[in-house]
């Protein structure tokens, strides 16, 4: 459910160098290094695993008794999502490998995290791997590191200032969320990988998507509202 009331931070952020301004969150950074998609198709993966990786650390930083200096942010493999073969399904609920996919239709599938040193991504840069095709779970006996129990989904409406505010809350109380943009709406998202989404000059009403991010955290900069999320993108 959405958490009630509105006292929120003015700057709060779970990852990279923003968590200096944080207002109320100790200025803890729980994201390792970011998962680079290559000439692969995978962001719907990708994201995944990366969230996976704050998930973890996350967990990690408080079974640690809050000492940084431990926490464990591992690299989780984005590949045996691309190589599930996932039966069924139309267009949007089926995984296609290196031509996109939905991150609840694979995490349905496989509700685990692997090391990417256990299981290697292919960046799809050869003729093979940039197939839509699956091949098939290469290791179905690789080490599984973390489960995924369950997950929310959330469908946020209103007005575009309403939908910042609605995210804002999520963020807050849940932590990063992964959700889908459409990078070629606004010339703003010419510059996709700065990793910060402006509001109101990247805001549209146009329902579809064609990348999936992470965000990670809200702040201000030069009196606008913005949305830090992290890339997937070379």
């Amino acid at each position: 459910p959405l958490p009630e009331g509105d006292n929120l931070p003015e700057y709060h952020t779970y990852c990279g160098k923003y968590v200096v301004n944080n207002t109320r969150r100790e200025p803890i950074d729980l994201c390792g290094k970011q998962f680079n998609q290559g000439s692969c198709g995978s962001c719907y993966a990708a994201s995944t695993a990366n969230l996976g990786q704050y998930l973890y650390a996350n967990i990690s930083y408080y079974y640690n008794d809050k000492d940084i200096n431990k926490t464990v942010k591992p690299l989780f493999t984005p590949q045996r999502w691309i190589d599930k073969a996932i039966p069924g399904g139309s267009n949007l609920q089926i995984s296609k490998r290196c031509c996109g996919g939905n991150v609840m239709n694979i995490l349905d599938a496989e509700p685990s995290y692997s090391l990417e040193s256990d299981y290697r991504y292919i960046d799809g840069s050869g003729s093979t791997s940039t197939s839509c095709s699956p091949r098939g779970d290469q290791n179905p006996n690789v080490k599984i590191q973390m489960r995924n129990d369950h997950y929310h989904i959330f469908a946020v409406t209103g007005t575009h200032q309403e939908k910042v505010h609605i995210l804002k809350k999520i963020l807050h109380h849940y932590g990063p969320i992964s959700t889908s943009i459409y990078t070629s709406v606004d010339p703003a998202f010419g510059n996709v990988g700065s990793g910060i989404y402006t509001f109101p000059s990247s805001c549209t009403d146009n329902t579809q998507t064609d990348h999936q991010v992470i965000i990670v955290g809200y702040g201000k900069g030069r009196w606008k509202r913005i949305l830090y999320y992290e890339k997937f993108m070379v």
